[in-house]
């Protein structure tokens, strides 16, 4: 296969050779959406209606062929190559990926580091709402490493009563909702329950559902994006998101006089 361009699958930005992006594993969702899509209503109410992340972030460049390279090392990517015996990089290839991952979705990361860097504040603020921050995600994560060893030990599978789990950590369930969008196949529940009980990857899980929010925020859903024209055409690019942004700051500042 030659070589080409992929969008952002939240911008869809043209990613050409050599951009810093982040690469999520996906698998097709099991219930809900997909099924009502199948039906023949074409509405997605939740962002991992069609497809469910597999993994964490992974983090490198575009390889130019529709791949990940340079990808960086951490303890998810040690994790997710433990729990799947295998490296990255196979981990990483649609072709000879593990059975769990049957696509892939890449963001730019400046994108990506710009959803979690508090996306609702401006908006929750004018709504009267609760304003989510890195460290108010960390405190969910926190209180729910509690309740998991408080009430799961041993080799119970301490994710089948996930949801009233949830209910107990209230006000933080907004966090752990985040996660729910794994529970379609319990795979993230197998990879990361034993570093949440052990207190790891906080920092990590607390991004990622910043970054969930962000891109429900902005009517993003779960979706491999489209492979586009070979170097892109970012000039057609800029024409698309300069009428957005007149439109977006057309509509804020409607918003602005109602007040």
């Amino acid at each position: 296969m030659g070589s080409y361009n992929v969008a952002c699958s939240i911008s869809n930005i043209s990613i050409g050779p050599g951009t810093p992006i982040v690469f999520i594993p996906l698998e097709g969702s099991k219930y809900g959406g997909k099924k009502a899509i199948e039906d023949g209503n074409f509405s997605l109410i939740y962002s991992h209606c069609i497809y469910s992340p597999v993994t964490l972030p992974i983090f490198g460049e575009y390889n130019d062929y529709g791949g990940i390279e340079n990808i960086e090392r951490n303890a998810n990517v040690e994790t997710v190559e433990k729990f799947f015996g295998n490296k990255i990089e196979n981990i990483c290839d649609i072709e000879s990926s593990p059975k769990q991952i049957t696509s892939g979705m890449f963001v730019i990361r400046e994108i990506y580091e710009a959803l979690i860097t508090n996306p609702l504040n401006e908006w929750g603020k004018k709504k009267g709402y609760g304003v989510e921050t890195i460290e108010s995600m960390k405190m969910g994560i926190e209180e729910w490493q509690r309740k998991m060893i408080e009430h799961y030990d041993g080799e119970e599978r301490w994710n089948k009563d996930f949801p009233e789990l949830v209910r107990e950590i209230h006000p933080f369930s907004h966090v752990l909702y985040a996660f729910i969008r794994f529970r379609e196949f319990n795979t993230f529940l197998d990879i990361y329950a034993s570093q949440v009980q052990d207190g790891k990857l906080f920092d990590e899980l607390a991004e990622f559902a910043m970054f969930t929010d962000g891109m429900f925020a902005t009517n993003n859903h779960f979706s491999p994006a489209m492979n586009g024209y070979q170097c892109g055409n970012h000039y057609m690019s800029r024409k698309l998101y300069m009428k957005s942004l007149e439109i977006v700051r057309r509509i804020i500042k409607e918003s602005k006089n109602d007040d």
